[in-house]
């Protein structure tokens, strides 16, 4: 029902909304004129529609930042997207964040990773989410560095089981372990399972497993 007031109310507009939903709860208009192919005044259009709707609000006075006001709306209006779409969008965003060579985009490599895990594009996704944990790690921020690079073990998942993709496992886990002993404690079962993957994957590369190619 709330998808339905939402669209009702956005008209042929929603597929802005889709898309700004796809960057995230805040979003940029220079970005959203990045990413899609339509024109200023249209994406003008729309995203005054957006606010009129209630559903938006300027989240920077004068940035050209919005956000959208309820994680709700955004969820709604990013949810109704079709996987293949939703996935080209992200490809897309992803692809454009790289390109940029300011600040904003160095400082967010955890961003970056999460658009191009969104895409199915793990094998960068590995890269971009290695790199969010190491800089977390700089910050002494050992939960969220952790966090990243679960996140880069799970893309890795997603490839072909290579020679390369087990070092590449190794070298994250035993990145991770440490900071799993700092978060949860020594005994705990995801030191115990990080601990016992790392040694796993040891083992085989050791061996030179014919299960890799």
């Amino acid at each position: 029902e709330f998808r339905r007031v939402l669209f009702r109310s956005l008209g042929a507009s929603r597929a802005t909304a889709q898309l700004a939903a796809t960057i995230g709860r805040e979003f940029s208009f220079q970005l959203l004129c990045e990413v899609s192919e339509r024109d200023e005044a249209t994406l003008r259009h729309d995203l005054e529609r957006l606010l009129q709707a209630g559903l938006a609000w300027s989240a920077q006075d004068g940035a050209d930042t919005f956000a959208f006001k309820h994680a709700l709306v955004r969820d709604a209006a990013y949810d109704s997207l079709l996987r293949s779409i939703r996935q080209r969008y992200h490809s897309r965003i992803a692809a454009i964040l790289r390109a940029r060579s300011t600040d904003e985009t160095s400082a967010r490599p955890d961003l970056i990773a999460h658009h191009l895990t969104n895409a199915g594009e793990h094998a960068d996704a590995v890269d971009f989410w290695e790199a969010a944990g190491q800089q977390a790690l700089a910050r002494t921020a050992v939960r969220e560095a952790a966090e990243h690079f679960e996140r880069a073990i799970d893309c890795l998942a997603q490839l072909p089981p290579t020679r390369e993709r087990a070092a590449r496992e190794l070298e994250i886990q035993m990145l991770l372990a440490p900071l799993l002993m700092t978060v949860y404690g020594w005994g705990a079962v995801e030191v115990e399972r990080a601990c016992e993957r790392a040694l796993v994957l040891a083992q085989d590369l050791g061996r030179h497993d014919r299960s890799y190619p």
